[in-house]
């Protein structure tokens, strides 16, 4: 009967533990009816995050979900949005935890809480711990807060140091977003208030993040000074949300001619004198799905910095681009546009032959020859959004993402430039989106990256 003590001691263990609470993912529901919750948002058990309007869509099995959140990523669960808390001294010098970064471990995740009204805000609390070498540096709380009928929510970061020393450090948060698609275009408003984010390029609708100057939580009987961004950056997500894993700072660019927008700030307030051992420090920002568009030109900042040297930069707009006109100005761009005859164009641009070549690479001294090449063929002109998905141990996980505009019609060939892929399965998906603004049917081809 040993299996069956042993088997007692494991539920013994199981119940002692909060394991469902950090295997879990939270659902702030939204619901068309009887009050107006506009935004679903999902909660992760590390603190990442996906937020969508309306009732979560369902796919069929087998079938790919159409991503309908503000993070790139699936429509029903946390997506590519993150937060780094990166330390400057010991015990962990230039070590960054965070949902993409060095693993932390959770306490507990939730319940839903609150009635959606702004007295009683919908409210998901995630409890974590960050250790170093088995030792507790930090613990950090984020709470999410949603009012029902808005387009927007709170997210909250309570950073609390346990050890018996002052830690400095550079807390921030990042995201990759698809505002109703990858079509963006990078704006910054400055002020008071700062903003940053992405506006589509078709529809004008505008998303991102919110500068807060102080917080207060329900119940709470004063509110706290949040202190203001030490650094921003819009651009390609790929090293936007990657940026404080290995640097101090965005780069306090913006890039309004991305297909794509990433997107991130940070807090440099602790960074030289650091947490007092004990106390705690306070993070806020305020997410926007959907940000009022009535801005003017003069208030709306679109200036690029220098072009980022990665293979995802795509080509700056062209002449006839620029005819079209890319919304910046008021935020009411077109979602189509017309043909020579003056007929709007409703045809979606139609991609195949969807393949990767070569997939049998030579070394890596010898990989600037032997780089491959996604190919494919376009019905029309068009930009398509790329990405090449690893597939080890029953997951995928997005390698690298690219986009390119103005692509001609026939045969295309991107090349993949930068880090070597290595060996292994891959899924390539590929979707066209043209000038109109009308997507065409996403593709997918797998392939398995060899040596030789």
């Amino acid at each position: 009967m040993n299996w069956t003590r042993a088997l007692l001691v494991a539920c013994a263990l199981a119940l002692a533990f909060p394991v469902s609470a950090q295997a879990q993912t939270r659902t702030i529901e939204g619901q068309p009816s009887p009050s107006p919750r506009m935004l679903s948002i999902f909660v992760g058990d590390t603190g990442s995050l996906q937020a969508k309007r309306g009732v979560p869509f369902v796919g069929q099995p087998g079938q790919d979900q159409p991503v309908f959140g503000m993070f790139f990523g699936s429509s029903t669960a946390p997506a590519a949005n993150f937060w780094h808390l990166r330390v400057k001294g010991a015990p962990a010098a230039n070590l960054t935890f965070g949902p993409r970064d060095a693993p932390v471990t959770t306490i507990s995740n939730g319940p839903v809480l609150g009635d959606w009204t702004a007295a009683s805000p919908a409210r998901v609390d995630t409890l974590m711990r960050l250790r170093h070498n088995g030792a507790d540096l930090f613990e950090v709380k984020q709470t999410v807060l949603y009012v029902a009928s808005e387009l927007r929510y709170r997210v909250i970061w309570d950073i609390r140091n346990v050890t018996a020393q002052a830690i400095p450090f550079i807390f921030g948060t990042s995201a990759d977003l698809f505002i109703e698609s990858d079509a963006g275009e990078g704006v910054f408003i400055d002020g008071p208030t700062r903003f940053i984010g992405g506006r589509n390029k078709f529809s004008g609708t505008v998303g991102g993040i919110e500068q807060v100057t102080s917080s207060q939580l329900p119940g709470e009987a004063a509110t706290t000074p949040v202190a203001p961004w030490a650094s921003y950056e819009e651009g390609d997500p790929f090293p936007v949300t990657r940026r404080l894993s290995g640097q101090d700072a965005f780069l306090n660019t913006i890039n309004p001619v991305f297909m794509d927008n990433g997107v991130g700030v940070s807090f440099d307030d602790r960074a030289t004198t650091g947490l007092a051992a004990g106390q705690t420090a306070r993070y806020e920002v305020l997410w926007h799905v959907s940000r009022p568009t009535t801005l003017s030109a003069a208030a709306t900042v679109t200036s690029a910095g220098p072009p980022d040297s990665r293979d995802e930069q795509p080509p700056p707009p062209t002449a006839a681009d620029n005819a079209r006109g890319s919304g910046s100005g008021s935020g009411s761009g077109s979602a189509s546009a017309a043909t020579a005859g003056g007929a709007a164009d409703t045809a979606a641009p139609a991609l195949s032959a969807l393949r990767l070549a070569p997939t049998a690479l030579r070394s890596a001294s010898a990989r600037a020859r032997t780089a491959p090449k996604i190919v494919f063929r376009l019905s029309e002109p068009a930009g398509v959004v790329l990405r090449i998905v690893r597939r080890t141990a029953g997951r995928r996980v997005t390698v690298r993402k690219l986009t390119r505009a103005n692509l001609p019609a026939g045969s295309n060939a991107v090349p993949i430039a930068g880090k070597r892929l290595a060996a292994g399965a891959y899924v390539v998906t590929a979707r066209p989106i043209d000038a109109a603004g009308n997507a065409g049917r996403q593709r997918s081809a797998a392939f398995r990256i060899t040596t030789r």
